[in-house]
């Protein structure tokens, strides 16, 4: 037990880092693409590689901060509709959502390991003015949705565990009536 309290006390504190790393890259765009916008449009001098950047920066943006949102229950969801559900069903359909959506997540981590290692092995960089090789680029996304895919795991866990919990404490309320 203690050894998984360690894990999942580094694994939040691993993905409380990347969320910082994740508001330092959207300050990092918004000055970027403000400097941008001067240099366009009031200095007539604009930057080739400035729009190559901020597309890049987005993506490793939504990857490292999809995980700190998750973890922190500030995704989106259709609370219009889960709100309206028997709190036994609504555990449920938490419990299979994330499940699903972890299993989801492990898919896109192996083929984005695959399309990686095959950039890396032949070399191929993106077409554009910087010429960054792919793998670098396109590294973010196995990489952020298998954190996605743990924090699901742990998501499921943790809704399994309180429903499971909700059951005894009904069990046990039942019996003392």
């Amino acid at each position: 037990m203690k050894l998984i309290k360690m894990v999942t006390s580094f694994f939040d504190r691993a993905i409380g880092v990347l969320g910082m790393l994740g508001v330092f890259i959207l300050v990092f765009l918004l000055v970027f693409t403000n400097y941008e916008v001067v240099a366009r449009y009031l200095l007539n001098r604009p930057a080739a590689w400035s729009l190559e950047i901020i597309e890049y920066g987005l993506l490793y943006l939504t990857f490292l901060g999809a995980v700190w949102l998750l973890r922190d229950e500030e995704h989106i969801r259709m609370d219009i509709v889960i709100e309206r559900l028997r709190p036994g069903v609504r555990a449920w359909v938490n419990i299979i959502t994330s499940a699903a959506a972890a299993m989801g997540c492990l898919i896109v981590t192996w083929y984005g390991v695959t399309a990686c290692w095959g950039f890396y092995q032949k070399g191929q960089y993106f077409a554009a003015y910087l010429e960054p090789p792919k793998w670098v680029i396109v590294g973010i996304v196995p990489i952020g949705t298998f954190l996605l895919f743990i924090q699901f795991l742990r998501r499921t866990y943790g809704y399994f565990k309180r429903r499971r919990g909700s059951l005894e404490e009904r069990k046990k309320g039942l019996v003392e009536l």
